[in-house]
């Protein structure tokens, strides 16, 4: 089935599927969406381009309206996260927009589902624009408009429109173009969006969030949470100063506030023990940019020094860290091994982030509590001696 004819199929029947109330997997109109659909733009589709197609009827109660989009797994693998190109239906399926999008699903666990949130979404796709100012995106853009007062449609569907970067003009369904001026606006939304993936200058969707956050002065922390190793799991969630599915960039932002909300809780612990002169040796080593294996060297109660390396992350889990080859070798450090601790610092960037800690890395290793592996190997250019 062609573009036109599936767009058209789509419109005129998802009223009346909409009726069920629960997606039926099985359904025709749910096929059209989730199979056909899906398999004609990977046919239109540059063969040698690692692109994903995947539409969507909706989260078991079937949508106001079906979505299809296209991604490029440097990018992102989820309408949840990144930017792609995305057929939106308009809620009374009168319209559809081939728009270039923002996921929107980070914005909305940070600030919710209100207005603020769509007031950041909004800026967030604005500076993506900026970014693509040069890269000839596709002409007779518009904004969708999608949720009709008509219609009772959820939050989602502002937010599909405001974190909209570049969208073509709206097909009408009832006056739809020739199948090929369809093909050819999918495959030149395409050319654009392999630009932008290509371009390292254009900000990832964790970036645009953060820089969306008011400055958060680091919290005192009340008290350590005791660290509880994870159950196995086949896929990790890195946190911290490593990477996730993309191996994004490392946040600055986020590392510096989870040594800050470290630095304060320590002092306020050795203060309240009264060891006022302790809290003032400590030392923040990263903040002056030494390197010795840990970030801050603290005190315990008892007055013996510490070895404090933070990971920190702004999600409310971390899951697996990276240790670079310096903090690893000072975690088996026999002079210091046994007073080296990590850390973890989760919601660093809000008004409450919270502490996990552990000490000895190197025995939980030994011990097969915790195990370590090599992510990434440093290829020397240098001829071997």
């Amino acid at each position: 089935m062609k573009l036109r004819e599936l767009i058209a199929r789509v419109a005129e029947d998802w009223p009346e599927y909409r009726k069920l109330g629960t997606i039926d997997g099985a359904h025709s109109t749910n096929l059209l969406v989730v199979k056909e659909f899906s398999q004609e733009l990977k046919r239109l589709s540059p063969q040698n381009r690692p692109f994903l197609h995947t539409g969507s009827s909706g989260k078991g109660n079937i949508a106001v309206a079906p979505w299809v989009a296209t991604f490029h797994p440097q990018i992102t693998k989820a309408a949840t996260d990144g930017y792609y190109p995305v057929y939106l239906f308009s809620a009374d399926l009168e319209r559809v927009y081939l728009s270039f999008a923002l996921g929107a699903t980070q914005f909305q666990k940070q600030f919710g589902s209100n207005k603020n949130c769509l007031q950041k979404i909004e800026t967030a796709a604005q500076k993506i624009q900026g970014h693509c100012q040069d890269k000839h995106p596709p002409k007779g853009l518009d904004l969708p408009q999608l949720n009709l007062n008509s219609i009772r449609a959820p939050w989602s569907y502002e937010a599909y429109e405001v974190g909209s970067i570049f969208s073509f003009a709206a097909y009408q369904v009832d006056n739809l173009p020739p199948n090929s001026q369809l093909e050819a606006d999918y495959q030149g939304i395409l050319d654009f969006y392999l630009e932008v993936v290509e371009d390292p200058a254009i900000p990832d969707i964790d970036e645009l969030v953060e820089a969306s956050l008011p400055k958060v002065e680091a919290s005192v922390v009340e008290s350590y949470l005791n660290f509880q190793p994870r159950s196995p799991k086949k896929a990790r969630n890195t946190g911290g100063k490593g990477g996730g599915q993309r191996r994004s960039k490392v946040s600055k932002k986020v590392g510096n506030a989870g040594e800050l909300t470290v630095l304060r809780a320590e002092k306020k612990k050795l203060i309240q023990a009264g060891l006022t002169e302790l809290a003032a040796k400590i030392d923040h080593h990263a903040a002056r940019g030494d390197t010795p294996g840990w970030d801050i060297t603290s005190y315990d109660l008892s007055g013996a020094k510490i070895y404090i390396e933070v990971k920190a992350t702004k999600g409310k889990q971390i899951n697996g860290i990276e240790i670079t080859r310096n903090e690893w070798k000072a975690a088996n450090d026999p002079k210091i091994a046994e007073q080296y601790w990590i850390y973890l610092v989760k919601e660093a960037l809000s008004q409450s982030p919270k502490i996990e800690v552990f000490k000895h890395p190197a025995k939980r290793v030994a011990t097969g509590e915790l195990c370590i592996e090599t992510s990434v190997y440093e290829l020397s250019l240098h001829s071997k001696a």
